[in-house]
C-alpha cells in the first residue's frame, strides 16, 4: 500500500470512503520537517511506500525541504511528485491518488498514473483581477481591464490554459465535456467557496456545472494557498472530476509494472521514482 502526503494542498474528502492522508496545506517550513519525517518513517516501517505530492509553483525551498526529509529517511521508497494543478484541483488530485492507492498493489503503478489522474481534473476559476496572475499569463489588454471597477475574469485549463474577461455575466472560455478524457465522467464539481445565488461567482452554478453535466456540487473552504497561486483574494475556484474510484483504478491499471533493476521496486515509469535510476536499454536480440 502507498501513503499519500499532500504538501501545499489541503486535505479534502472528495471521494466516498476516501482513505486518510497526511497533509501540510501550507508551504513547507523548517518547523514541519521533523513531523513530516516522523509520519513518513512510520509508514515506511509498516512496509508502505510514501508519495509526496506538492505544487510545482511553490518556491524551490519546498522541494529542497522534501529532499532533505528524503535524505534523513534514507529510504528509496519516499517519492516526490510535482503537480501543476491550482489549489482546489491539487486537493482533488491528492484525494483521487489516496483512493487509488488503497486499491493498487504497486506504488510504482500509482506514481506512473499521477499525470493521468491530473488530466482527469478540469480546473476553472473566476477572479476579480488578473493584474498579478502568472498561471496562465493574461494579455496586456486583460491587465489594463483589471483596473476597471467591477471587472471579472474566468480562467480555464481545458483544453489549454486560457483567460477571458466577463461580458454580460458570461466568459468565452472552453469548458470540457462531461466525458472529456479516457471515458471517465466528470460527475462532481468541488467549489471553493460556493457563492450565493446571484452573487459574483454564481456563473459556476448557472453555466459551468450544467455544461459539465455534473450531478454533485461539493462545497469546500478556501484553500490556504489560494491567494498565493491566484495572486488576488476573492477567487472562486472549481475542479470537476470523476468520483468513481473503481473506474479510476481500472484506468491506472493499464500499465504493466516491472521490478526496477536497481532498487527492486515495481515501477511503470522511467526514471524510477524511488531510486531515480534509469533502466539500461535492452540490446537488440537480447532475451
Amino acid at each position: 500500500m502507498t501513503r499519500i502526503i499532500a504538501v501545499g494542498y489541503a486535505e479534502e474528502v472528495c471521494i466516498p470512503r476516501q482513505p486518510r492522508m497526511h497533509a501540510f496545506p501550507h508551504a513547507l517550513e523548517r518547523d514541519d520537517l521533523e513531523r513530516l519525517a516522523d509520519l513518513a518513517a512510520g509508514d515506511l516501517a509498516n512496509d508502505r511506500a510514501v508519495v509526496a505530492i506538492y505544487p510545482s509553483w511553490l518556491p524551490e525551498s519546498t522541494l529542497r525541504r522534501l529532499q532533505t526529509v528524503r535524505s534523513l529517511l534514507g529510504s528509496p521508497r519516499f517519492a516526490l511528485h510535482a503537480s501543476h494543478a491550482p489549489p482546489v484541483a491539487g486537493s482533488v488530485l491528492c484525494a483521487l491518488a489516496a483512493a487509488a492507492a488503497a486499491e493498487l498493489r504497486d506504488a510504482g503503478l500509482l506514481y506512473a498514473g499521477l499525470p493521468v489522474l491530473e488530466r482527469q481534473i478540469a480546473a476553472v476559476a473566476q477572479l476579480p483581477s488578473v493584474t498579478r496572475l502568472r498561471h496562465p499569463t493574461p494579455s496586456l489588454l486583460q491587465h489594463v481591464t483589471s483596473w476597471w471597477p467591477r471587472s471579472s475574469f474566468a480562467v480555464s485549463f481545458w483544453p489549454r490554459p486560457q483567460v477571458a474577461a466577463f461580458r454580460r455575466g458570461q466568459a468565452a472560455v472552453a469548458l470540457p465535456r462531461a466525458e472529456a478524457w479516457e471515458g471517465l465522467t466528470l460527475d462532481t464539481v468541488a467549489v471553493a467557496p460556493v457563492p450565493p445565488s446571484g452573487a459574483p461567482g454564481s456563473w459556476f452554478e448557472e453555466t459551468v456545472i450544467p455544461a459539465l453535466g455534473a450531478s454533485y456540487l461539493l462545497p469546500l473552504d478556501v484553500p490556504p494557498l489560494s491567494a498565493t497561486y491566484w495572486s488576488t483574494p476573492g477567487v472562486v475556484e472549481a475542479a470537476a472530476y470523476p468520483s468513481d474510484t473503481a473506474r479510476v483504478v481500472r484506468l491506472l491499471s493499464g500499465a504493466v509494472p516491472a521490478p526496477c533493476p536497481f532498487c527492486g521496486e515495481r515501477v511503470a515509469s522511467q526514471p524510477c521514482p524511488f531510486c531515480h535510476a534509469e533502466s539500461p536499454p535492452q540490446l537488440a536480440g537480447a532475451r
